[in-house]
């Protein structure tokens, strides 16, 4: 005879567990192989990753920057194993997404790194659009993208991202 275990009824009334095929970890789970992939491509092919985004002249700075988006991408696809996990998974892909945009968009148009680093920014700005979407912000908690602002100021580009726990259409810039 087999026993089930079921929560209280408290707890099933506000449990947002998301089912395992969910549009959240789905997109956990591709975020996070996206991430794990981009992490791993300069650690273990560093000439094709150099062919692509052009040579590094600090290895130590290319390793680091890949070894902690691997772990970001491992860290994703390990939190879908739990309801709490999902929102842990769109908290580090909305903030892994954000920060990589805001160098993208930063030091593309400085010459500092290669154009190539556009298609990057053009996939970061996918992963954020994807996670803001309404199916996922109608169904619970988590770090949302609120506002994206780009500020000119003396010639030095701001990238300003607020976040918030729900979609509110307004945000402003801290000092604004």
């Amino acid at each position: 005879m087999a026993h089930r275990i079921e929560p209280p009824a408290a707890m099933k009334a506000t449990d947002r567990s998301p089912a395992r095929s969910s549009p959240e970890v789905g997109l956990a789970r591709a975020h996070g192989v996206f991430n794990l992939v981009g992490g791993l491509w300069p650690l273990l092919h560093r000439r094709s990753f150099e062919a692509v985004f052009g040579p590094k002249n600090d290895r130590w700075l290319q390793y680091t920057v890949a070894g902690l988006l691997a772990g970001n991408g491992v860290a994703q696809i390990m939190a879908t194993l739990s309801p709490a996990g999902v929102v842990h998974a769109r908290r580090v892909g909305i903030i892994t997404a954000a920060w990589l945009l805001a160098i993208d968009l930063t030091y593309v148009p400085k010459g500092d790194i290669p154009k190539t680093y556009l298609l990057d920014a053009v996939m970061e700005v996918g992963w954020l659009s994807a996670w803001s979407h309404p199916v996922l912000r109608a169904r619970g908690p988590g770090l949302i993208p609120t506002c994206f602002r780009v500020v000119g100021a003396v010639g030095q580009p701001v990238i300003y991202f607020g976040f918030g726990s729900r979609f509110s259409g307004t945000s402003r810039a801290p000092g604004r």
